[in-house]
């Protein structure tokens, strides 16, 4: 798949999400739509990927602790422990996301020298 397939394809579940937000009718579309976007995101980073390095699978892991945190936050409702579970996803996605960058700019910059 290349990226402008992708962007595409990216762009119609976005304006989908944004249109049953803006209707609001239905909660069940928007539990839908919503980790649709991000596993979109997943599963063309995965595609994209041949090489699994190490630092690529820190960012996979990003986005995974990313879409966890939707789907608990989405959750809330049911009770607390959603809320900390979605808090608690969302702070792994960023040391995961931390590394990535950490990793990334060294390999980048230790390349050039």
């Amino acid at each position: 798949m290349q990226i402008k397939d992708f962007a595409k394809i990216f762009f119609v579940i976005l304006i989908l999400h944004l249109a049953v937000l803006d209707v609001g009718e239905s909660e069940m579309l928007i539990r839908f739509t919503k980790p649709l976007l991000l596993f979109s995101l997943i599963a063309f980073f995965m595609h994209h990927t041949s090489k699994r390095q190490r630092f690529e699978n820190t960012f996979l892991a990003g986005l995974f602790f990313s879409l966890a945190g939707d789907v608990f936050l989405m959750l809330e409702q049911k009770g607390e422990i959603y809320f900390m579970l979605g808090l608690g996803s969302f702070l792994l996605a960023q040391i995961f996301r931390i590394f990535y960058l950490n990793y990334f700019f060294q390999f980048k910059f230790r390349s050039q020298l």
